[in-house]
């Protein structure tokens, strides 16, 4: 009788033993989760990189409805002004953009590269024209080329 309180007794310690462990471990993995999301977190990315992914994902250069695609893809892209640059792009023209950019300090090249994006897109939106692959994928490319090169200066 002795003897197997004795044995009941060692197997409750090492059940004991067993859950302590299990409950630590856990809890190890729980805090260093933790301590890795936070460290995440603390690695903000810059408006051109999240909206770089975002155009990717979102914007299909080989759609079958170019003309929408044009239309979600100049969307992005004025969020992007607005977010980045502080531009109030919904209720300012064109020009009003673009000077913006230019005191923020966007080179003159890429200016002039945008006034003709925004100019053709001005064109698709107003008149109703159809959007050639072609064109669609020039438009992609400038809009994509101009977040690459927000991204590697900030």
């Amino acid at each position: 009788a002795e003897g197997r309180s004795k044995l009941e007794a060692l197997i409750y310690v090492v059940l004991l033993i067993l859950f302590s462990g299990t409950i630590a471990y856990f809890l190890i993995l729980y805090v260093r989760k933790r301590k890795d999301n936070r460290s995440l977190e603390h690695t903000e990315t810059s408006p051109a990189e999240r909206y770089h992914d975002r155009l990717a994902r979102e914007i299909d250069p080989k759609g079958a409805n170019l003309s929408e695609m044009t239309g979600r893809m100049s969307k992005l892209f004025r969020e992007y002004l607005a977010e980045d640059f502080q531009i109030r792009t919904t209720e300012s023209n064109v020009d009003a953009i673009l000077e913006r950019l230019q005191s923020a300090g966007v080179e003159a090249a890429d200016i002039r590269k945008l006034t003709e994006l925004f100019r053709k897109l001005d064109v698709i939106k107003f008149a109703g024209s159809s959007v050639d692959p072609a064109e669609f994928s020039l438009l992609y490319r400038t809009i994509e080329d101009f977040l690459v090169q927000r991204k590697q200066l900030g």
